[in-house]
């Protein structure tokens, strides 16, 4: 949190940049915004799903910047309950053109119903600084189903 705030106020400090020739070339002013944090990521709700079957759970990682962000590494982090299956829960995109985002989604299983809190994370490292963003936390509902156990092998 205090990390965050830091953030903002270094963007609005730098964000707005004045600057005043006094050579005699005359006076001229120069305006710049800075995107402190480029990277953002959200995760597609509501999240629905049934005990026992698979389901998918979808999210997309925005680079907000003009440069493209490179090897950034992309965590889900859900209740253990989740299992997931086919997808691993850490995921490598290798390159986001600066103003494009990238779409993920991770395949998981509830052995029981009830209600779960999914959060993904992405960071990413360029020139020695460390990007980095967590969605808002994401409910999932999982009804009761015919089985409550997922498949075998899962």
């Amino acid at each position: 949190m205090k990390r965050n705030v830091a953030a903002f106020i270094l963007a609005i400090t730098v964000g707005l940049v004045l600057v005043r020739s006094s050579a005699n070339a005359g006076d001229g002013i120069v305006v710049a915004s800075v995107i402190a944090e480029p990277l953002s990521v959200t995760i597609d709700e509501p999240v629905r799903a049934i005990a026992g079957k698979p389901f998918q759970l979808s999210a997309r990682v925005r680079n907000a910047g003009s440069e493209p962000v490179l090897a950034v590494t992309a965590e889900l982090r859900v209740d253990a309950v989740l299992i997931g299956g086919r997808h691993p829960v850490t995921t490598l995109i290798r390159r986001i053109n600066g103003g494009h985002e990238h779409q993920l989604s991770w395949l998981l299983c509830a052995d029981r119903p009830g209600n779960y809190i999914a959060i993904a994370r992405v960071l990413s490292r360029k020139d020695g600084a460390l990007f980095e963003a967590e969605s808002a936390a994401a409910l999932i509902s999982v009804k009761a189903g015919k089985r409550d156990s997922c498949p075998a092998g899962w």
